[in-house]
């Protein structure tokens, strides 16, 4: 009785929206959101009515089960998706949100059709489009953004929450048609960097993000593997230097992405250089804003962790353009003005001591490497107590706060180094740095 009820129901809209006074009432509609884009609460209205409308429709597609029902509600859906893209395209974000799920629903639909037909593959890629515009940002925030200042917080916090539906749509349309997925992405990011459009930052940012959503919804295997567009993708990733990588959100989620395909990475060690490039140039470590500078040496410790042996013939290189950030972690200007906290710098040193702490290191070249790092921090924090009586009670202060950080540093390079290594295959290596420790006088 109930899929009667439910077929005659989908007759009535049938009919209704096809009559000679209705038949052009979806059209109709979409027209009217065009025109009156600028009275927001009117065009709210008209998108719940829409959205409110296909959840109806797909609700009932799900119950029926005669040929006639399914064949009136699939018409009754493709005649409504058009304007409901439409509505998520250009309507404010708390009437898409609605709409998110309607297209989360009409997606799961698709997962036991196999292979999918042209107008559904025609849906999927209007779904990629609008999940794109919706998580592009305001170009009016990009200053606040990459200053992070008051407005920039909130904005970066709005989105990031308005993002996680948006992204598991998009895994479920990963899902259901990956090729066409990877290659919108792909597409997505060659638009955006050979764009001259003032918005380039923000959709050179949107299509990072929807590339890294992507690698959140492998599995290790695939990623390992990386058959298909993926290579194509992660390798474009590596080589491409964006005109914008001084921005703050764009520079932050090109350096998370990379570490999200390091999988991919670590099977394909040819791509080794390009990955230490980016994160030891002005793309990482070495860029000017703090904040994506101590971030990077956060994810710089996790690649480090990954790859471990693969980059022993690497170390010279890396401790060579890692001098600078070194010296400056632990001097008294950096102590006095940088932002303190979990990500403040000191991974650096903790990706250090996991390169210098391999047994596949000579224990010679060890030896050296320990030294060139705790002898200079030993002689500052010296020379600091010595100074320590005839300084105001303001210059102690800051004097305490670089031994802090000295004693932080050296504490997170020894966490490089596993027990077994300096108890049982190389005491000796610890032997010859206790001179140095025991005579700084901490």
């Amino acid at each position: 009785m109930l899929l009667e009820i439910i077929y005659m129901n989908l007759k009535t809209i049938k009919y209704i929206t096809t009559s000679a006074f209705d038949k052009a009432v979806i059209k109709d509609i979409t027209v009217a959101v065009a025109i009156v884009a600028t009275e927001r609460i009117l065009v709210s209205g008209i998108a719940a009515l829409i959205t409110g409308y296909a959840v109806e429709v797909l609700e009932c597609s799900k119950r029926v089960n005669s040929e006639d029902a399914k064949v009136v509600s699939t018409e009754l859906l493709d005649e409504v998706l058009p304007t409901v893209f439409y509505v998520m395209q250009n309507c404010e974000m708390d009437a898409a949100f609605s709409v998110v799920q309607f297209l989360s629903g009409y997606v799961a639909t698709m997962k036991t059709l196999s292979p999918l037909q042209e107008n559904k593959m025609l849906h999927i890629s209007l779904i990629l489009e609008v999940i794109f515009t919706q998580i592009c940002y305001d170009p009016m925030y990009r200053n606040n953004l990459d200053i992070l200042d008051k407005s920039g917080v909130e904005e970066e916090n709005m989105m990031s929450e308005f993002r996680k539906d948006l992204f598991v749509l998009l895994r479920n349309v990963g899902r259901v048609a990956p090729e066409v997925t990877r290659i919108f992405i792909r597409n997505s990011l060659a638009s955006a960097i050979t764009s001259s459009s003032d918005k380039n930052v923000e959709e050179i940012e949107a299509a990072l993000s929807l590339l890294y959503a992507l690698g959140e919804s492998m599995n290790d295997e695939a990623m390992k593997v990386g058959n298909g567009l993926l290579s194509e993708l992660v390798t474009n990733l590596l080589s491409t230097r964006f005109p914008c990588h001084s921005n703050r959100v764009v520079t932050l989620v090109y350096l998370e992405t990379i570490a999200r395909y390091m999988k991919f990475n670590q099977e394909n060690v040819q791509y080794i250089p390009l990955v230490l490039a980016a994160f030891l140039d002005e793309r990482g470590i070495h860029h000017p804003n703090i904040y994506v500078s101590h971030r990077a040496s956060y994810l710089f410790m996790r690649v480090v962790k990954l790859l471990k042996s693969k980059l022993v013939h690497f170390i010279e290189t890396i401790l060579q353009s890692l001098q600078d950030v070194v010296a400056r972690f632990t001097s008294m200007s950096f102590v006095s003005k940088e932002p303190t906290g979990y990500e403040d710098g000191a991974h650096i040193f903790e990706a250090i001591g996991l390169l210098i702490g391999m047994e596949d290191v000579p224990l010679e070249k060890q030896s050296d490497y320990l030294s060139s790092l705790l002898t200079p921090l030993c002689q500052q924090v010296e020379a600091t107590l010595l100074n320590s009586k005839v300084l105001n009670p303001e210059e102690s202060t800051v004097q305490i706060a670089n031994i802090q950080q000295i004693i932080v540093a050296i504490n997170a390079l020894s966490k490089g180094f596993s027990e077994r290594l300096v108890t049982s295959s190389r005491p000796a290596l610890v032997l010859a740095m206790i001179p140095k420790l025991m005579t700084s006088k901490f």
